[in-house]
């Protein structure tokens, strides 16, 4: 008879949990994050700001139309950084140009 391989069944249930588990997850949040990626003009942010402020003086609803015109004008700011770049946003990874604000952050433009 052949001799019997001495194999850790407990880390080959953990490498198969892995594989079984964790990869589809991880390929999961890639499809995620690509599918919610857009790509919209500055000029498109730009009247899309301007056109939630005009809503908040049409409306006298600056309370629901304020944030959103204040949100827009935040990542205008932020793309307008890159406008007058010869390079632009250079492909180089979303990694390098992604950007998480919240709360406070978006109302003030960026900052902490």
């Amino acid at each position: 008879m052949g001799a019997s391989l001495d194999v850790d069944l407990d880390a080959l249930r953990a490498c198969i949990l892995v594989v079984l588990l964790i990869v589809p997850m991880y390929q999961s949040i890639n499809t995620c994050r690509e599918g919610a990626s857009l790509d919209v003009d500055l000029d498109a942010l730009r009247e899309a700001e301007a056109a939630f402020r005009l809503s908040a003086q049409l409306t006298g609803r600056a309370d629901l139309y304020g944030p959103l015109g204040d949100a827009a004008g935040a990542v205008v700011r932020w793309l307008a950084t890159h406008e007058d770049s010869a390079a632009g946003m250079a492909p180089a990874g979303f990694e390098e140009h992604e950007a998480v604000m919240q709360g406070q952050q978006v109302r003030g433009g960026g900052r902490a």
